[in-house]
């Protein structure tokens, strides 16, 4: 039985003064957002979804044009897929998609390439070099009982020259509405933590735990962190105390609340009881006190939050702002100032926003 434990510190004041918001698109749903350094000139640019297309614009919101059109996008991720030295798009929803990054960004193509048509319905996709060869690989989900790989979470090993190889390292036991996941090192070998909303997907509602059995290649053990967690569809893994352990932030985007599990005893902090569909979670040190600290955007609420670690599993709640409404938000230095700035690709709000963090 998990032990409950109520480490409920709030501050309810706006510290509008701390964040500077800039709105870089309005007007339409964007389901997600991501920031990097596409061209490689020191000044990050955003690649957004929206109207079934997908868009680059500057940090600033002045520059902006098309990317690609037709593709449905839900979630997105950033790597190196083709070793040429810049940072390609990922992206994911009914197939798992890259954009080739060109020389030069504003004005030439951007070839739109699959890494896979094998999954159904993919909610989350990650880029990471699984197997330590030199090449980034993918990693992307399937929440439907359909295509090659149903209910399966699978990584899809880089071959280079645009080719990847498919394994699932969850076969089709990733059943509920499969959302977001990480993959990260625990005892010496990959795992990958991942949350499942329930409703009208069956066997849903839970946090689990994939880990690495004999090889990467072959489907990987199957434990539950927390099971009857309504409408569960976010974790990240992370070390909030120091204490050498991993901990786990989950949220129930599709649902009400946060939590961490306290990886040392496995007891139960609430976060945040209050929070309706805070179904968007990133985890980074945005003070610079050195311990990491949690934001969100409760999509119900109209809220993005963050909570600010003392470095001992107790958490302080600053609200950004109210009256937005995201799937997806990201913790970054987007201006290159040294501080923490938050992305929000604002489904229900229909913008994109970033705020800047300024002391």
């Amino acid at each position: 039985m998990h032990i409950t434990l109520f480490y409920f510190l709030f501050s309810l004041g706006i510290v509008a003064a701390d964040w500077q918001p800039v709105e870089v698109f309005k007007g339409q749903r964007s389901n997600t957002a991501i920031a990097a350094d596409f061209d490689g000139d020191g000044q990050n640019e955003i690649i957004y979804s929206s109207m079934n297309k997908l868009f680059l614009v500057s940090i600033d919101g002045k520059r902006t044009r098309e990317l690609a059109s037709n593709v449905k996008v839900i979630h997105s991720a950033i790597a190196d897929l083709d070793n040429d030295g810049d940072v390609d798009y990922i992206g994911g929803l009914e197939h798992v998609i890259w954009l080739d990054t060109p020389k030069d960004i504003w004005k030439d193509e951007w070839k739109l390439k699959i890494v896979s048509d094998e999954l159904k319905g993919t909610h989350a996709v990650e880029a990471i070099d699984m197997d330590k060869d030199g090449k980034m690989d993918v990693v992307a989900n399937s929440f439907k009982g359909e295509g090659k790989y149903p209910f399966s979470i699978c990584w899809f090993k880089n071959l280079g020259d645009g080719k990847f190889e498919t394994y699932p390292l969850a076969d089709r036991d990733a059943f509920g509405g499969s959302h977001y996941f990480k993959i990260f090192d625990l005892d010496g070998k990959r795992a990958l933590c991942a949350a499942a909303k329930g409703n009208q997907f069956i066997n849903g509602n839970y946090f689990a735990l994939y880990k690495e059995d004999k090889t990467l290649q072959s489907p990987w053990s199957k434990s539950y962190l927390l099971e009857n967690q309504s409408g569960a569809t976010n974790i990240i893994p992370a070390d909030f105390d120091k204490d050498g352990t991993i901990d786990y932030v989950t949220s129930n985007g599709h649902g009400i609340g946060l939590k961490i599990i306290h990886g040392k005893d496995q007891a139960i902090i609430e976060l945040d009881t209050e929070m309706e569909s805070p179904h968007s979670l990133d985890v980074s040190d945005i003070d610079g006190d050195g311990d990491l600290d949690i934001a969100t955007c409760g999509y119900a609420s109209a809220v993005v939050a963050w909570y600010e670690n003392n470095g001992a599993m107790k958490f302080k709640k600053h609200i950004i702002k109210t009256e937005q409404k995201a799937y997806d938000l990201r913790i970054s230095d987007f201006d290159g100032d040294g501080l923490k700035d938050i992305l929000l690709g604002g489904q229900g709000s229909k913008n994109v926003i970033w705020f800047k963090q300024v002391k």
